[in-house]
């Protein structure tokens, strides 16, 4: 689809069924419920919102406020994975398995219509894996 064009069905809906799944994704970006021990749902919720966010209207460009969004979900699952001490409140630890746990069970827990709307999804899950190992390797090459 070129800007401008009216867009697919399969396009369109991928838009709508996305728009639609769940408005606390939105929330868990910018806004994650840092009061006491960390839900596995704000993890979870950051992940997915971050995902959503790289999947939202490609073809449209990022917005400033989308790039800010997806940048603030960004360094805040940098900061829980680079924290030595925190822990979801179950107890299991946050750490890199469970970042990797999240975007492996994404399907899961975002709808996804169509073969272009999986595509997305994984291009887009692929996307933010990339970006924060990206950050993980960048530190440790400057420690060494």
């Amino acid at each position: 689809m070129t800007l401008g064009s009216a867009p697919t069905h399969d396009q369109s809906d991928t838009a709508r069924v996305l728009n639609s799944h769940d408005a606390g994704l939105m929330s868990s970006v910018s806004r994650p419920n840092l009061a006491g021990p960390l839900r596995r749902a704000d993890f979870v919720g950051c992940v997915d919102g971050c995902v959503h966010l790289l999947v939202a209207e490609p073809d449209a460009g990022l917005t400033d406020a989308r790039r800010t969004r997806i940048e603030a979900g960004q360094a805040q699952l940098r900061a829980w994975l680079h924290s030595q001490t925190q822990t979801l409140d179950d107890g299991t630890p946050i750490d890199f398995a469970l970042f990797d746990a999240a975007i492996l069970s994404i399907e899961e827990r975002v709808p996804q219509r169509g073969p272009q709307a999986h595509v997305r999804l994984l291009h887009a899950s692929r996307l933010l894996a990339e970006s924060v190992y990206a950050k993980r390797c960048a530190e440790a090459n400057a420690q060494t």
